[in-house]
């Protein structure tokens, strides 16, 4: 198996103003987006809901709830079109940190 690609979460996470409120659920999608084995180096990428669910093992009506929460709160944007998901601040958290990385 391949060693997977490393991604910061910062413990602030935990005490965030947003992330303080979410359920269980809302936190647990969040921390899943920020660690997917979907996700690239920009946090991105195209993403089906389909996808989602599968990898949770979750009813497209419990990631619909989740989901639209972090959209409310604008963790994500999302695109159903295109299923192209954006996380907001991720390349705050994890930024290119050289040129290889920007190739």
């Amino acid at each position: 198996m391949a060693e997977g690609r490393y991604t910061r979460i910062k413990s602030i996470f935990w005490n965030d103003e947003k992330t303080r409120l979410w359920d269980d659920a809302t936190r647990y999608l969040a921390l899943y987006l920020l660690t997917s084995p979907h996700n690239n180096i920009l946090g991105c990428h195209v993403l089906p809901k389909l996808y989602i669910c599968a990898d949770l093992g979750w009813d497209m009506e419990r990631l619909d709830k989740a989901f639209t929460k972090l959209i409310q709160d604008s963790f994500i944007k999302y695109d159903d079109t295109n299923n192209l998901i954006f996380i907001v601040n991720y390349l705050k958290h994890n930024p290119i940190e050289n040129g290889n990385q920007a190739k």
